[in-house]
């Protein structure tokens, strides 16, 4: 069996998860409560010894992450900002051996990836650990989260399958950052260095066009970013056109361009 997986590991959660509902169905002293929202003993060895891997990061908060792939996004979202993703989740409870296997083998919880469809995910809405690592990730960036129970349900749990002090573990995507967002180079209009894909798309379809062709193009912007017909995303790459379009107008202008 493997490090994780092993069967004295199995008996030491199987007891913790029996305490557990003990614990819930009798009278719950604040003490006991502030103990149960910590991470599980099971969680916090796993914890413990994968920080000392050398692909993983961990950070002040107690979250950790590897990254798989960095991509070549150069914005990061705000709080308020909006992350496009393909994610698969697990906890240690569903899959105790995660770092055996892919995350298509994991005993997924939640899976928004492929068919599944695209997640939408606003930092300041969902829970701690997946607030500070979307505001980190760049478009491109594929990342394994491991996030303690504080970070994450503590000792509610949440459905059927996330236990109280459960450690979660992400499989994630960023395809896409809308909305608020903080640059971390600024793109050069002349020669499109530090350009995301989106703004050498439209600087090589508009750079050399005149200002009343430009005008023309927003017009068509502004009607598709208030059209019901097409989908939000459509909507959000509409707006976010148009704010890149009038500051390319601005460019002309002062023949920056």
């Amino acid at each position: 069996s493997s490090h994780w997986g092993g069967r004295k590991v199995w008996i030491c959660q199987q007891k913790h998860c029996d305490m557990l509902r003990v614990f819930k169905v009798g009278t719950l002293s604040s003490l006991v409560w502030h103990v149960l929202a910590e991470t599980t003993d099971f969680g916090k060895a796993f914890l413990e010894a994968n920080k000392e891997r050398s692909d993983v990061i961990t950070l002040e908060s107690g979250l950790q992450y590897k990254v798989l792939e960095s991509g070549v996004g150069l914005s990061h979202a705000t709080a308020e900002g909006v992350v496009e993703c393909h994610y698969i989740g697990t906890t240690l409870s569903l899959t105790p051996d995660v770092l055996e296997k892919e995350a298509e083998e994991w005993d997924a919880f939640d899976s928004r990836y492929a068919s599944d469809g695209v997640a939408r995910l606003t930092p300041s809405r969902v829970i701690k650990g997946w607030a500070e690592a979307l505001q980190m990730m760049v478009e491109g960036d594929k990342w394994e989260l491991y996030m303690p129970s504080e970070l994450a349900y503590g000792d509610k749990g949440s459905g059927e399958k996330i236990q109280a002090g459960d450690v979660l573990v992400f499989y994630v995507e960023a395809l896409k950052i809308r909305g608020p967002k903080i640059r971390t180079l600024e793109c050069n209009f002349k020669t499109q260095d530090n350009c995301e894909p989106d703004e050498q798309r439209l600087l090589s379809a508009w750079a050399d066009k005149s200002l009343a062709e430009i005008d023309v193009a927003k017009k068509d912007l502004r009607v598709t970013k208030e059209s019901p017909d097409v989908t939000e995303s459509d909507r959000e790459q509409a707006k976010e056109d148009l704010l890149f379009m009038m500051r390319v107008t601005k460019a002309k202008k002062k023949d920056e361009l």
